[in-house]
Order: structure tokens, then sequence, then C-alpha cells
């Protein structure tokens, strides 16, 4: 048995699976190309390697078939979209020395290329926001009777978008700004759509994680609701909470992953409830583990460990009843509440409220592991200037 792993990308999601695999007694490797990466110093990492940035292909696979030889047969799992696509599409010329859960590019891009996940959604019957295809800025300027505003403008790709702008999305409310900030992306080179603005708060989130094992079944199936997110409205889950299963979005999750073909793998839902209509829409599904991951761990669904048991032992592990447990993103939330949420969505005691749980888990923080929730304080201005900077609402 191969006792090594990989944990490719080492931030809040690659922290979570560091140390669920390493508790486990595995041998893990956290490898990222960014030093700054909060799960390089984690206790549980027994080998702390920085990588070349993925997006650049020819180096990033040089320096994996390099160090082939001694991580061979080593299973890599990866926390992010830069990192998932890399794999993806380097899997011929690295399948002989590694093993994977990353599905293959034909199906992967179908998740992570947005334009492709929308009109899939549509294809079968699965509700999603209004969503516009722009192809220039003179067919932009073509739609304006049929665009409604305000509108959000979203990228095919989130994590060259996030790159480039520092934030996840573009919130429009005229028209002329509309076209503004669409020129803007377009000087970047970033495609993006436009999509109608879906009503409601932090609070009307729901989320599934699945993980559909290598015969096929479900090996992970475990539901969140939102409770803040970072930015508010559009952003990622700071404050959640596992909750019983929500029989509508797991409907429309096997649903959306039966069209798509989507056999194996990892598949992590976001959906959000109409405030007016009640209607359950969908928002996005990515194909890696999570950067919330660590919620499913506390609860008692060890998602890296079953699939490391799935691919390495070829052992399934059967679903498992799991705990309620509220997950915490203590600095996001933090700052997100000092420096940037425009229009509070939650009284004093409604925010500390989540900090009083008997049943919490914080993402980052620690007792037995505390370098990795230092090393995030000590990153704490550059991130709180970035905060100061964003614009989304």
């Amino acid at each position: 048995m191969n006792n090594k792993v990989i944990s490719l990308g080492c931030s809040t999601g690659g922290l979570a699976i560091i140390r669920a695999l390493g508790k486990r007694g595995l041998y893990v490797i956290a490898l990222s190309h960014d030093p700054d990466d909060i799960g390089l110093t984690s206790k549980y990492a027994n080998e702390a390697v920085v990588c070349p940035h993925p997006s650049d292909q020819d180096a990033f696979l040089e320096f994996m078939l390099e160090k082939a030889s001694v991580w061979a047969d080593t299973l890599i799992i990866e926390s992010g979209d830069y990192y998932a696509a890399a794999l993806s599409k380097l899997k011929a010329e690295l399948s002989p020395h590694y093993r994977f859960v990353t599905q293959d590019w034909d199906l992967l891009s179908l998740f992570v290329e947005k334009e492709n996940t929308y009109k899939l959604a549509e294809e079968c019957g699965v509700p999603c926001p209004k969503t516009y295809y722009p192809e220039s800025l003179e067919h932009l300027k073509k739609m304006e009777e049929e665009v409604s505003l305000p509108c959000i403008i979203k990228p095919t790709q989130s994590h060259e978008f996030v790159k480039h702008f520092n934030t996840k999305l573009f919130v429009v409310e005229t028209f002329d700004k509309l076209l503004e900030q669409y020129a803007r992306c377009l000087e970047a080179n970033l495609s993006v759509i436009l999509q109608e603005i879906v009503p409601g708060d932090d609070a009307t989130y729901e989320r599934v994680h699945i993980y559909l094992n290598s015969k096929g079944e479900p090996g992970v199936e475990i539901y969140h609701k939102t409770l803040r997110l970072s930015p508010q409205k559009y952003g990622v889950m700071r404050v959640g909470a596992i909750v019983p299963p929500l029989q509508e979005a797991q409907e429309l999750a096997y649903r959306l992953l039966r069209h798509a073909g989507y056999n194996t793998g990892v598949a992590c839902f976001q959906f959000k409830r109409h405030e007016r209509t009640g209607e359950l829409i969908f928002i996005e599904v990515n194909g890696r583990i999570p950067r919330s991951v660590q919620i499913d761990v506390a609860a008692g669904v060890d998602f890296p460990w079953i699939i490391y048991q799935d691919i390495v032992n070829d052992v399934q592990l059967p679903l498992e009843p799991y705990q309620e447990k509220t997950y915490i993103e203590f600095w996001p939330d933090v700052l997100n509440a000092l420096v940037r949420d425009n229009r509070k969505l939650y009284t004093f005691w409604e925010f500390i409220a989540p900090y009083f749980a008997s049943n919490k888990t914080f993402a980052i923080f620690s007792w037995s592991d505390l370098k990795p929730f230092l090393k995030q304080m000590m990153l704490l201005p550059r991130i709180a200037r970035r905060k100061l900077k964003e614009k989304t609402p």
C-alpha cells in the first residue's frame, strides 16, 4: 500500500486535506505554487514543497515529472481550480506516475468553464439564473434592451478572473457601467457571461458536496446551509452549518450529474433559494475538493480519507450518518464585518451566535496545529488592504 498522498494546493481546503490524512497516519506532501499558503506550515505535512504555478503547464508538468521517481504512484488530491484544470489537461502525461481523483478534461471542463455549465443546466431542466452570452462589445451594445439590470458579470473561469481582479465577479447597476466593466474584461482577455441577480440574502444558499466513487456510487453526500458569505451575497461561505439532507438540492444535483455523464469524482454544488418565488436556483458546481471541506471532516465525513481508500486501496466506504456542525472562517468573517459588509444582514447577536455554538469547527484555527493560524495572522495586513480595495458589495 502506498501511504503517501499529495495535497495540491495548501490554502483553506488544502489544509483540511493535510490535517485529515495526516491524522490518519499517512505521509502527506503539501504542494503549492504559493510559498505563503498556510497549509505548508502544518505539523501534519511531512514535506512542504513549492512548485511552479499550474497556469504555466509546461513548467508544472516538468516539475511533476522530475518528482515522479520519488513520488511514484502517489495519489494527488487538489483543492483549487487552477490545479484541477492543469491535472485534468495533463493526465495523459502524468497518469503513468500518479493516481488521480481528477476527472478527464472533457467532463471537468463542463464545470470549470461556466458557460458550459449553465447551458448544461438549461438542457436538463435545472433552474439557473437567466444568462447572456455577449460575443463582443458591439454585440453587448445591441443587447441593451434585452439585459435586465442590475446584473452581474461573471467569469467563465473563476480562478483566472480572481487572479486578475481580486474578486469573484462584478455587480453593475447601469448599462454604461456594464459596458465599462465588460471592456475591462476584454482588455484582460477574460471570457465572461452576464447573469440576472437571484434575490436573497446569504442565508438563502444551499449546498451539497458529493463524491461518486470508482464504482459510481455515492461515497460522500453532505448538505450545508450558508449563514454568511465573503463577500456578502455573492462570495464563498465564511459561516455555515451542516443540515439534514435537502431533497430538492439532491434531486437537481444528481439530475445535472447524470446529464453530464459525470459518473465518478467530486462535485460540490451551490444553489440559492429565490426569496420571492421560493424556487431553488442552481448557482455553480466545482469538480474538486471545496474550500469548506473542513466542515465535512468535522461532521464525521472524512472526505479525503474516503477518496484515498477508494482510489488507493479499492475500498468503497459506505455513506455514514453525520453530525450537525457549524463552520467558521474566523478572519474572513471578522474582516468582512469590519471593512467590507456594506449592508448589514445581521444584528450583533446574530453575528456572534455561531462562536458560542458547542458543535463548531474553525476552518484554520486548531489548538493541535497552531502554525497555519499564526501564519494567517502574519498575512492579515495584506489581506485587510486587499479587502478594502475590493468593490464588490
